[in-house]
């Protein structure tokens, strides 16, 4: 049986889009062939968790970019030495690895556009861009020396076009994430009758560029509205403001099913897991230009600036309108039904088949 090491940004088991994403694709993968999951972690692990999936960890420090070279050697002289038939790289660290492998990039993003939508505030924000600019480095150069290359939307693969310069775009192929979701129109249309008419989800706050300022400014403006924030430490300013800390998959379904809106002002995202789950469990989407999904229109509103009184405006319009809020929120969930992880994931195996033979 031929083997695949799968190089993941974190651990695997922690709560979070990257968790959902590697452990879905490893799902599928593991079918047909061998694979490790190698992510840096807080000790050295091993964990199998059947005869054809391994997941390793990898100790590192938590100290940012020592993180990314301490990585970068532990993946070279100790994984390095196995043998793997292709690499599918979800970090950009497999360039370590020079020419000894296939490999195939996922970007879930164009880390170019990423380093853009951060702003230095203090020491610790400073470090974590000049590790986003080493990403961009190993990202521009992960695709030109990759094998194939998989972006999730066709926004993503435009902008790595451009950003890169990349002259072979062939070599780019579009599999879009999934999501663990799925509901029918009659199921939304008994879930619309459960929602009160007055709640907002958003999720991450871990970092300030996924727009947690114009939320508070929002709650300010908009006092009868409940605002539900999912994600990593946050203390509420508002009254109408409730935060319920990081959520696993069935958690976070739950409270999205019971919400009106999902709100991403987020300054980018290449195709954003959050707003998939949030459309199939049927919601109406109001984001960034810069994190439109990309794949379809009529999901809400793409709000053209990041100025906190235009999604001011969009937040009292949608709530004005209940029929166009539950007719949106019917569409999307039908949309999102062809998203599903299954059909991902078959894309994904079905490309590694063509690649491998």
């Amino acid at each position: 049986m031929k083997k695949i090491l799968l190089l993941s940004p974190s651990n695997p088991f922690y709560k979070g889009g990257v968790s959902i994403f590697v452990k879905n694709i490893t799902h599928y993968i593991s079918s047909n062939y061998e694979i490790d999951v190698v992510y840096p972690n807080t000790s050295n692990t091993f964990l199998q968790i059947n005869k054809n999936t391994n997941y390793i960890g990898l100790k590192i420090l938590n100290i940012p970019i020592l993180n990314n070279l301490l990585f970068m050697l532990r993946l070279l002289f100790r994984v390095g030495k196995q043998n793997y038939d292709l690499i599918i790289d979800n970090t950009g660290y497999s360039f370590v690895f020079g020419k000894k492998y296939k490999k195939v990039i996922i970007a879930h993003g164009s880390h170019y556009e990423n380093l853009k939508a951060r702003k230095i505030k203090g020491i610790y924000s400073f470090f974590g861009w000049v590790a986003m600019f080493i990403l961009t480095i190993y990202q521009k150069y992960g695709i030109i020396f990759s094998y194939k290359t998989i972006a999730i939307s066709k926004k993503v693969k435009n902008e790595l076009i451009e950003n890169y310069n990349i002259k072979d775009s062939e070599k780019i192929n579009i599999i879009s994430n999934g999501t663990l979701y799925e509901y029918g129109e009659d199921e939304i249309h008994i879930l619309l009758k459960k929602r009160l008419g007055n709640r907002v989800c958003f999720i991450s706050t871990d970092h300030s560029w996924k727009g947690i300022g114009i939320i508070e400014k929002l709650a300010v403006s908009n006092p009868r509205i409940e605002f539900i924030i999912c994600g990593y430490d946050y203390k509420p300013k508002q009254k109408n403001v409730n935060y319920i800390g990081l959520l696993n998959e069935n958690e976070l379904k739950d409270i999205m099913l019971l919400s009106d809106v999902f709100l991403l002002p987020s300054k980018y995202e290449g195709q954003s897991l959050a707003i998939l789950d949030a459309m199939a469990c049927g919601l109406p989407i109001i984001t960034y230009k810069k994190s439109d999904p990309s794949i379809g229109t009529d999901i809400g509103y793409i709000v053209n600036s990041l100025e906190w009184k235009d999604y001011d405006f969009v937040i009292k319009e949608i709530f004005k309108d209940k029929h166009k809020r539950e007719k949106i929120s019917i569409n999307n969930a039908l949309l999102m039904k062809k998203y599903i992880w299954l059909n991902q994931g078959n894309q994904y195996l079905s490309l590694i088949k063509e690649i491998l033979g």
